[in-house]
């Protein structure tokens, strides 16, 4: 009898997951995996976008890669903003880690975002669990009371540099 709850939990817990998650290739033949948690509304959805998932090779010249998708989600979720990566933000955020390492610099007016957050870390993020790290990212937002600040459109970036054989993570948040 116990075999038999087991397997039909096995079963309806598969049969959940089934329903949750959508894999499609694109054209360019990249794998998008797609999780719909069925206890959202329609206006939730249509923010959700599904995010690329990256090759090895990929993810050894860009090790950021789930973070940023990790961290995009759960703005997406937990502040019902559309969020999108925008490599423009690139320059901001080496300003960032050269002010956060280097005392004389200091970044320019034109240049600030509405959130930022550095993270200083022993090794590549890669080693490290990004939903942990996303989730502190919201976190600093809501701390700081500015889950309301952003508009409807968001613009994120993220990117890991080392120094003195530190890592740094640096992501910032602007609209």
């Amino acid at each position: 009898m116990k075999k038999l709850i087991v397997a039909a939990f096995c079963l309806f817990s598969i049969g959940i997951n089934a329903q949750m998650q959508e894999e499609k290739i694109l054209e360019d033949g990249t794998h998008v995996i797609t999780y719909v948690p069925r206890n959202f509304t329609k206006e939730e959805l249509d923010f959700m976008r599904p995010r690329r998932i990256p090759t090895t090779e990929q993810l050894m010249a860009n090790p950021t890669i789930p973070f940023s998708n990790s961290c995009m989600n759960k703005l997406e979720g937990n502040f019902n903003k559309r969020v999108d990566e925008d490599t423009s933000l690139a320059k901001v955020c080496e300003n960032y880690f050269l002010e956060h390492v280097n005392a004389n610099f200091h970044v320019k007016e034109n240049e600030h975002v509405r959130f930022r957050q550095i993270w200083t870390l022993q090794e590549s993020i890669l080693n490290y669990n990004h939903l942990d790290l996303s989730e502190s990212f919201i976190e600093g937002i809501r701390s700081q009371h500015l889950q309301d600040a952003f508009g409807k459109n968001c613009k994120f970036y993220c990117h890991e540099f080392q120094h003195n054989g530190k890592y740094y993570v640096v992501a910032v948040l602007n609209d």
